[in-house]
């Protein structure tokens, strides 16, 4: 991980917990990964079955307000740039 000074060419990247204002965010990204990273090991009718848009930021919120934990990945600007969602029995449900 990078220092944060200027001449370090490695981005900081700071692990913060979710908040309500990370879900539209986190839904797009949750979109993306499955419509980009998952053409890998799935067929184009599988990842567009598995996320055809990303849902509403609401519904978003209300998906991860059942008890489970959210970290967020964020530059330094706080621009969110991953998560994951670890359950209350431990199961890594998102990543």
């Amino acid at each position: 991980m990078g220092t944060g000074l200027p001449d370090d060419p490695t981005p900081t990247v700071t692990i913060r917990p979710f908040t309500p204002g990370d879900a539209a965010a986190l839904a797009l990204i949750f979109h993306r990964s499955v419509r980009e990273v998952g053409l890998r090991g799935y067929s184009q009718a599988q990842v567009e079955g598995w996320s055809p848009a990303p849902v509403a930021a609401d519904a978003f919120l209300a998906r991860v307000s059942d008890g489970r934990a959210v970290f967020v990945a964020v530059n330094g600007d706080d621009t969110p740039l991953g998560f994951i969602e670890l359950e209350a029995n431990g199961h890594i449900d998102r990543f």
